[in-house]
């Protein structure tokens, strides 16, 4: 009886705990288990069921009689019929109901891919159904649809006319933004919207300026106004719009293009400029980065406005290096190749100077008194064309670099 007891609890520990291995117990795996899940499944399979046996096999040893028979029924048939079918359980619980919850998964993304894939092509067909069915408005279950919605006033894709923009900025306030930036927007579009951006910067909402300020239609004469109106002082306004029309107005004063590097050896070191946006510098000398966004600045000289940044700007590296940072960046218009390098001759005079053929040059020089990096970047142009030979011009001590195309 005694061997029958410790054989049956024995093969059904054995086959319980093979249940726990199909269920997700890694018997090779760091202790204790690969997740909570399987260690319950083996604790329970392994004590459990040869518990469940002890207590039958007592059970059936009193109302049978003591046989051979009954020793190999106990021993051999009560705890497979116990501890198999509970490992099968658990396999069946933790196992093939994660693969169902994993293909539940993978069916309903299909499912929302393909619902999305129709919708996108209805509107792309018929741009109105977005004004029709009111896609703009937040209603229980059409998440989908104002998403898409959203995404097509950021892309070209959706052939939305004049009239239809002019719909939305009247019924979707939220979207007016988006309108205003759209590629379908002409300049008289632009301009009957400035006065409403307006008044909507001036009670501390200036999205929809920015985005009109953003967009290349935009009549430059209103960019011109706003430049010179008392609303950038406005303390409800942000820095952004100032930014934008910079960007907008100057355009053609930057040299640096928006993720390009330009790499110079000078008389102070190597330094290494990143823009990281139109208005954006980031300057890295001797390990430290100073970074610093460019303002527009009018300057009594004949060459117009230059972008300018003077002041303490967002540091990283070493500490001491420098502090103070002066930043110069814009375009030199000459007549001629002899009035370029005049200039470059009295630049050279002032602060140490180094350019290329093609007219790109870089001046620094570091002020040990006021702890001052002073960098400027011009670009020479020769009847308003970039030079291809400039006398003294290294293009070696000027590298240029932007990231590669994706498309």
């Amino acid at each position: 009886m005694t061997a029958s007891v410790i054989a049956g609890v024995f093969l059904s520990g054995v086959l319980a705990e093979k249940g726990a291995i199909f269920a997700g117990h890694d018997p090779t795996a760091a202790w204790p288990f690969p997740d909570l899940t399987g260690m319950v499944i083996f604790v329970l399979g392994a004590l459990a069921c040869p518990i469940l046996a002890v207590c039958l096999v007592k059970l059936l040893s009193r109302a049978l009689p003591e046989s051979p028979y009954r020793v190999i029924f106990t021993t051999l048939v009560i705890p497979p019929l116990i501890a198999y079918p509970m490992g099968a359980a658990a396999y069946k619980w933790h196992v093939r109901n994660d693969a169902a919850d994993s293909r539940k998964a993978v069916e309903s993304s299909q499912i929302q891919r393909a619902k999305s894939d129709a919708l996108q092509a209805e509107l792309i067909a018929d741009p109105e159904i977005a004004l029709r069915e009111r896609w703009f408005e937040r209603k229980q279950g059409d998440e989908l649809a104002r998403y898409l919605f959203t995404e097509s006033l950021k892309e070209p894709h959706v052939p939305y006319t004049l009239a239809q923009l002019a719909r939305i900025y009247q019924e979707a306030p939220e979207a007016r933004a988006l309108v205003v930036a759209h590629p379908a927007c002409d300049p008289a579009f632009l301009a009957n919207h400035w006065s409403h951006a307006l008044n909507e910067a001036k009670v501390g909402n200036d999205d929809i300026l920015i985005a009109i300020a953003s967009n290349p239609k935009t009549p430059k004469e209103l960019l011109e106004n706003l430049e010179s109106s008392e609303l950038l002082s406005h303390q409800k306004v942000s820095g952004s719009l100032k930014h934008t029309l910079d960007a907008h107005l100057h355009r053609e004063e930057l040299v640096m293009s928006r993720d390009q590097t330009i790499q110079a050896t000078t008389e102070i070191g190597l330094i290494k400029l990143y823009a990281s946006s139109d208005l954006h510098r980031s300057c890295e000398w001797k390990s430290a980065t100073r970074s610093a966004t460019l303002e527009a600045r009018k300057e009594s000289s004949p060459d117009g406005p230059t972008l300018y940044f003077y002041g303490f700007g967002e540091n990283s590296g070493q500490a001491n290096v420098t502090t103070l940072i002066e930043f110069h960046e814009g375009t030199k218009r000459f007549q001629t190749p002899d009035q370029a390098i005049l200039w470059i001759h009295q630049q050279s005079e002032r602060i140490p100077t180094v350019y290329r053929n093609d007219g790109l040059l870089v001046s620094s020089n570091m002020n040990a008194e006021k702890n001052q990096l002073t960098i400027e970047v011009w670009q020479i142009l020769i009847n308003t064309n970039e030079p291809t030979s400039l006398p003294g011009g290294n293009d070696a001590q000027i590298t240029v670099t932007a990231p590669v195309s994706t498309n």
